[in-house]
C-alpha cells in the first residue's frame, strides 16, 4: 500500500526532491506500510521462536543432567550389591572350605555333607527368589472326539 497516488498528487505528499533545508534529507519516497508492518511482525515472531528455543534448550539440557546423575546413582547402588552379593559369596566358600579341610582331617563324611547340603540350600534359596514367576498359560478348552475330523490338525 502507497500513500502517493496520481489522483491526490500535490507537491506535498508525492515522491520526488525536497525543497526547503531538511538537515540531511533529499528526497521523499513512498512507503508500503504493509510490507514494513509484516516485516516487524515477522522479526519479533522469530525473536520469540529464538527465546522459547533457548529457554527449551536449557529445559532439555536440565533433563538430560538429572537423568545422567540419576543413572550414576542406579549404577553405584548395583555395583555396590554385586560387590556385597560377591563378598558373601566368598565369605561362606572361605568358610565351607575350613570346613571341609577341617572335618577331612577326621575323615567325617557325613559333616562333610551336611555342609555342602547347607550351602546348596542356601543357592536355591537365592535363587528362588531371583527367579522371575513364571506367566501362566492360558488353558485351552478340551476337544470332544465329535469336534474332530479326518484331515484336521491338532
Amino acid at each position: 500500500m502507497s500513500f502517493y497516488s496520481y489522483k491526490n498528487c500535490n507537491q506535498d505528499c508525492c515522491p520526488g526532491a525536497i525543497k526547503g533545508e531538511c538537515k540531511g534529507l533529499r528526497e521523499k519516497v513512498c512507503v508500503q506500510v504493509k510490507k514494513v508492518y509484516d516485516s516487524c511482525m515477522q522479526q519479533e515472531q522469530l525473536d520469540k521462536m529464538k527465546a522459547d528455543l533457548e529457554r527449551r534448550s536449557r529445559e532439555l539440557k536440565q533433563k538430560e543432567d538429572s537423568l545422567e546423575e540419576r543413572r550414576r546413582k542406579i549404577l553405584d547402588q548395583a555395583n555396590e550389591k554385586a560387590r556385597n552379593i560377591l563378598q558373601d559369596a566368598k565369605d561362606q566358600a572361605d568358610s565351607a572350605i575350613s570346613a571341609i579341610r577341617k572335618n577331612s582331617k577326621g575323615a567325617d563324611m557325613s559333616a562333610m555333607e551336611q555342609t555342602r547340603t547347607s550351602l546348596r540350600e542356601k543357592v536355591s534359596a537365592k535363587n528362588r527368589r531371583l527367579q522371575k514367576p513364571e506367566e501362566k498359560k492360558p488353558r485351552t478348552s478340551q476337544l470332544s472326539p465329535s469336534d474332530l475330523h479326518i484331515g484336521d490338525r491338532v
